[in-house]
């Protein structure tokens, strides 16, 4: 996924107040991101970084991203077509390949390398797949969704015939903006850990990166520098294989693990019973064949 990590930002700032040829004014649109802007730098983060992420003003603000928190259905998701053979031998390739790498991980952690390919196998294909979302954007968009203009706005964004009841809408907004708050002061502390601008990090809808696809409080809490060059770098695949090592073993994976404790460390992962049984019918189907 490195080689999908940095892409260009915008260059034009949004011009309020302006006087366009015909003499008329602009009106100003209201900026979303005002409270969570107050916020971050309530809340330590420097006023001219604050700034400096936020220059584009309303146009970071993803609709489009976003609006896929408020339609997205998980009974749709084909979880299967990981268990057809093409998949598997993509699989056992993966393994083989990164044979020294997975052993070596698997003997420091007592994670089974099978159940490692196999979430990097649902998550993101091994890495082929990040997504394409700009994390900072969607983080802070969901952030500031405490606010009535922009929670309206993204209301109106949504499909009608996709759209979540009225009800459900404002008590998931109301969650996901304070869940958002948290992710994005951690996604802006990873950045500065890795000296990295975090408006350049690319991920899931979801805000996850990577291809392990952690969010950034799990990559401060749990990622590790597989690689040790220095960095916790989830878009590598030696980063990326230690870091769900860690996270499996961190909520409960050891050697011979049985099936039922197994999935519910797997829950952990994505809070889906069908996601975990998945993983779970994956490493079998490759312990079987590797």
């Amino acid at each position: 996924m490195t080689q999908r990590l940095l892409i260009p930002l915008f260059l034009t700032l949004l011009l309020f107040g302006a006087l366009p040829p015909s003499g008329h004014a602009i009106v100003k649109s209201p900026d979303p991101f005002k409270s969570v802007r107050a916020r971050l730098v309530k809340d330590g983060f420097p006023q001219e970084k604050v700034d400096l992420y936020f220059q584009e003003g309303a146009r970071l603000f993803a609709v489009k991203g976003v609006s896929g928190y408020f339609m997205h259905n998980e009974s749709k998701l084909n979880y299967g077509r990981f268990l057809k053979e093409s998949a598997l031998d993509t699989g056992r390739r993966y393994l083989k390949g990164h044979q020294a790498v997975l052993d070596a991980t698997e003997a420091a952690y007592g994670v089974d390398k099978e159940i490692i390919t196999a979430v990097l196998m649902v998550e993101t294909a091994l890495g082929s797949y990040i997504g394409s979302s700009r994390v900072f954007e969607i983080l802070a968009t969901l952030a500031s969704l405490s606010n009535d203009d922009a929670k309206a706005r993204l209301w109106k964004a949504v499909p009608a015939n996709r759209r979540i009841t009225r009800k459900r809408f404002e008590k998931k907004t109301k969650d996901k903006s304070e869940w958002a708050y948290r992710e994005l002061k951690a996604l802006l502390r990873y950045g500065d850990q890795v000296g990295k601008d975090p408006r350049t990090f690319i991920g899931s809808y979801a805000g996850a990166m990577g291809i392990s696809q952690f969010m950034p409080s799990r990559i401060l809490q749990l990622g590790v520098d597989g690689d040790k060059d220095g960095q916790v770098d989830l878009y590598t695949h030696e980063d990326a294989i230690a870091s769900v090592a860690n996270y499996l073993r961190h909520f409960g994976w050891k050697p011979g693990i049985e099936k039922e404790k197994a999935l519910r460390v797997l829950m952990r992962y994505n809070h889906s019973i069908y996601y975990a049984r998945t993983l779970h019918d994956i490493m079998d189907a490759l312990k079987r064949q590797s």
